[in-house]
């Protein structure tokens, strides 16, 4: 396998990443709607609001990770036959960047989740309740995702490194 088709196969993950992260939206609006409009309690009722919030978040990065990553491998394959060595090592660079924040997403979900059930056992209102289940599926979410996205950056990452070593020896004089 060449070293572009690791960058292809990485795009690719994230596009579908983009679909699982749209149709959760999506799922979370109609939930939404479906609790406020054949909910019968006010408990059911209060989840439209924190659910929509979720919804509309999560549809808007999914759109949002489509359009980008689509685009991406456009531009990814015009920088990589223009020149292999740069696009290498910006890419090196890049995930270098992002990499270093999953250790940070993973403690922001914990911080939710532990919130979410803070609310859940000591706001008794339909609303916090609400909010705080909200907050404990936005969070699983998270770790869910992430937890998938991390391993394919890891993967592309040391492909990447391993072509960006490789790219160093054959320019050694």
């Amino acid at each position: 396998m060449q070293f572009f088709d690791y960058t292809i196969a990485w795009c690719k993950g994230e596009i579908s990443e983009a679909r699982i992260i749209l149709i959760f939206g999506i799922l979370a609006i109609v939930c939404a709607i479906l609790f406020w409009k054949t909910g019968g309690t006010p408990h059911s009722k209060a989840m439209l609001y924190p659910l929509l919030i979720v919804g509309i978040l999560f549809s808007s990065i999914g759109i949002g990770m489509l359009v980008k990553n689509n685009a991406r491998m456009e531009s990814f394959a015009r920088s990589y036959y223009d020149d292999h060595a740069a696009f290498v090592k910006s890419e090196k660079e890049r995930t270098e960047g992002f990499i270093s924040w999953y250790p940070i997403t993973f403690k922001i979900a914990a911080a939710l989740t532990i919130i979410g059930l803070a609310l859940v056992l000591f706001w008794s209102t339909s609303i916090g309740r609400a909010i705080g289940l909200t907050l404990i599926l936005l969070a699983l979410s998270i770790f869910f995702i992430d937890h998938f996205s991390e391993e394919r950056a890891y993967i592309y990452h040391q492909k990447i490194v391993e072509e960006y070593n490789k790219i160093k020896q054959e320019t050694l004089p």
